[in-house]
Parts: structure tokens; sequence; C-alpha cells
């Protein structure tokens, strides 16, 4: 029972003493705590714009150059690649023309299907009745 007793007795003496210590050390009104915020937020703030100005200013040449990088690569790039683009078409041009020749009489006979088929079937009816007259 003492152990029960003295746990109680410190817990008394916790809440009393924190309970001082709290109001002695109590925030200020909330007016003037607010008012301290804004300067302090302000002042964080501007010591922020610094800063990024102050990063902006070290990083601003290394962009610089590798937009530079960038841009020499690209240059390099393309006048590989045009020369080959050139080499490209200029073979491709005759396989090109080669097959539009073989392809433009396929689409004349495509386009006469329905025609031919139409004069098939007129001599099929023809043939029919030559072979199978009389019959159902």
């Amino acid at each position: 029972m003492s152990k029960e007793g003295g746990f109680f007795k410190g817990l008394i003496t916790g809440l009393i003493v924190g309970g001082i210590v709290g109001i002695l050390y109590a925030p200020e009104e909330g007016e003037k705590v607010r008012e301290k915020f804004k300067k302090k937020s302000k002042k964080y703030r501007k010591a922020g714009k610094k800063l990024l100005t102050e990063i902006e200013k070290r990083v601003e040449p290394y962009i610089e150059e590798a937009e530079k990088r960038v841009e020499s690569s690209v240059s390099k790039l393309e006048n590989i690649v045009e020369p080959v683009k050139g080499k490209i078409e200029r073979t491709m041009d005759p396989v090109f023309k080669g097959v539009a020749e073989k392809v433009e009489p396929l689409r004349e006979e495509i386009k006469n299907v329905p025609k031919r088929a139409g004069e098939l079937t007129k001599a099929v009816k023809g043939e029919k009745r030559k072979y199978f007259k009389g019959t159902k």
C-alpha cells in the first residue's frame, strides 16, 4: 500500500509543479504571438528569396554550359543523320516507284472486280441453262 501511495503523491506533485511551470512559461498573448510570427515569417521569406537568388546565380553558368553542350550534340547528330537520310531516300525512291508501278495495275483490276463478277455470274447462269435445260 505504501508503494501505491507514493505513486499518487508523485503524480499529484508532478501535476502541481508542471502547472506552475506552465503558467510561468506560458506564451504571450495571442496578438503578440501572431505579431512575432509575422515578423519572423517575413524575415525567413526574405532569407529564402535571397538564398534562392544566390543558388540561381551559382547554377546559371552550369545551365548555360549544359544548353551549349545539348545544342552542340543536336547539331552533330543532325550532321550525321542528314546524309544517311538522303542515302535512304535515294535508295528507297526507286523501290517505291517500282512498287507503285506494280500496285497500279492491281488497283485497276480491283476496281473491275465487281464488274467482272457480274459478267462471270451471267456466264455461269448461261452455261447452267445450256446444260441443265428443263431441270430445276
